[in-house]
C-alpha cells in the first residue's frame, strides 16, 4: 500500500462488543433516516399532478 503505517501504538484495544449502545444507535439512526428519505420522496410523490394512484380492480 502507500500508506505507511502509523508511528505509534495506543494502548486501547478496538471495541469487541457489537451490541454497544454507540454501535446500536449509529445503525438505528441510519435506519430511521433512509426510512425517512423513502417516506418523503413516497409522500411527495403522490401529491404530484401527475401521479394516478394503482387501480388493484383493473387487473
Amino acid at each position: 500500500s502507500r500508506n505507511k503505517a502509523y508511528e505509534h501504538l495506543v494502548p486501547q484495544r478496538p471495541n469487541a462488543n457489537l451490541v454497544s449502545p454507540q454501535l446500536l444507535l449509529s445503525v438505528l439512526m441510519h435506519i430511521a433516516l433512509c426510512a425517512a428519505f423513502q417516506m418523503m420522496g413516497f409522500l411527495l410523490v403522490q401529491i404530484q399532478p401527475w401521479y394516478n394512484p394503482w387501480d388493484q380492480g383493473a387487473w
